[in-house]
């Protein structure tokens, strides 16, 4: 599991966020976050609605350009559309996503690198119980049922922009 950085809207809330052990920073899609980002060898991940959002922000140097909310921005239909003509494009949806094996597969044919799965493993039942060992045995159950990420598709979705 890795700890991302969400609400930083300059270059110092973000330092300060890798500074208390965060290990990328997503969100906005600003080029104030690129400093920080190849300082500290961050991986960055700016977040977007429309292709000309993520062809921006891959411009400025995002690594991954995460679409949100993914569910109400045409889902995997979506990233089909933006990849046919923009196939060196790397997507990661949040929103909308889940663990299941049929939504994990949606994605990944539709080409995207990675997903963010969110409100899925964090309800707001776990939250307020604090039940994190719940937040955990989620999470590994994502992972071992789930094929999908080691599939062939995962390799099939990442072309890079020659």
């Amino acid at each position: 599991m890795v700890l991302r950085c969400r609400d930083h809207h300059d270059e110092a809330s973000a330092q300060q966020f890798y500074d208390a052990g965060a290990h990328l920073l997503s969100h906005l899609s600003s080029a104030l976050m690129l400093p920080v980002s190849v300082k500290n060898n961050l991986f960055w991940c700016p977040g977007a609605s429309t292709l000309h959002e993520i062809i921006n922000a891959q411009n400025m140097g995002a690594d991954v350009v995460k679409i949100f909310p993914a569910n109400f921005v045409g889902g995997p239909e979506f990233v089909k559309a933006i990849k046919a003509p923009c196939p060196w494009i790397r997507v990661m949806p949040t929103g909308g996503v889940s663990g299941s094996e049929k939504n994990l597969r949606a994605w990944f044919e539709a080409g995207v690198v990675c997903v963010g799965i969110g409100s899925q493993l964090f309800t707001r039942e776990i939250l307020a119980a604090r039940n994190y060992q719940m937040i955990t045995t989620k999470t590994k159950e994502i992972v071992t049922t789930n094929p999908i990420h080691r599939s062939s598709l995962v390799q099939k979705a990442t072309p890079m922009r020659s």
